[in-house]
C-alpha cells in the first residue's frame, strides 16, 4: 500500500513526537530513582515495565501511522526523537531536577534537625530522668521493705526468746 510524501512525513514528525514523550517518560523514571532511591531489583522491574509500555506505544504508533505496516521511517523517528530530546531538554531537566531534589533534601534534613530531633533528644532526657527517678523510687522502696522485713522478723525473735525458743 503506497503513501504520499506527506503522510511519510507527518508519521516522521508523529513518531518523533512519540520518541521524545517516551524519553520525557524515561527522565520522569529517572528523577523518580534519584528522589527515591532504588537497589537493583527495583531498577530492573522499572525498566522492564518501560520497555513493555514503549513497546505498546510504538506499536500504537505503527497502527495509528503506517495501518499496521512496519516501516524503516518510523521506528528511525522514534529513535531519533528519543535521542534528540534525551542530549538536549532531557539532560537539562534532570540536572535541574537533581539541584531540586538535593535542595529540598537539605531543607527536610534542616527541617528535621530543628524540630523532630530536639524532641527526640528531649523524650530521650526524660527517659533518663525517668528511669533514674524509678532506680531510686525502687532502692528506697526495697530499703522499706527490708526494713520492715528486718522489723518483723525482730519481732519473731522477741517473742520466741520471751517464749524460751519453744523449749520450755
Amino acid at each position: 500500500m503506497e503513501i504520499s510524501a506527506s503522510a511519510q512525513g507527518m508519521a516522521i514528525l508523529f513518531s518523533c513526537a512519540v520518541g521524545a514523550l517516551l524519553a520525557a517518560f524515561y527522565g520522569a523514571l529517572k528523577i523518580a530513582r534519584i528522589a527515591f532511591g532504588a537497589n537493583t531489583a527495583v531498577l530492573f522491574v522499572q525498566d522492564f515495565c518501560y520497555c513493555i509500555f514503549s513497546a505498546f506505544v510504538i506499536i500504537l504508533l505503527v497502527y495509528h501511522t503506517n495501518h499496521g505496516q512496519v516501516r524503516w521511517y518510523g521506528l528511525l523517528g522514534c529513535a531519533a526523537g528519543f535521542y534528540v530530546y534525551h542530549v538536549t531538554v532531557g539532560k537539562l531537566v534532570v540536572l535541574a531536577a537533581e539541584k531540586i531534589i538535593a535542595l529540598i533534601k537539605k531543607l527536610l534534613a534542616f527541617l528535621y534537625s530543628i524540630s523532630v530531633k530536639p524532641l527526640i533528644n528531649l523524650v530521650k532526657f526524660a527517659a533518663k530522668v525517668i528511669g533514674v527517678l524509678l532506680a531510686k523510687i525502687h532502692k528506697t522502696a526495697y530499703r522499706g521493705i527490708k526494713s520492715i522485713e528486718y522489723r518483723v522478723r525482730l519481732r519473731r525473735i522477741k517473742k520466741e526468746t520471751r517464749r524460751g525458743f519453744g523449749f520450755i
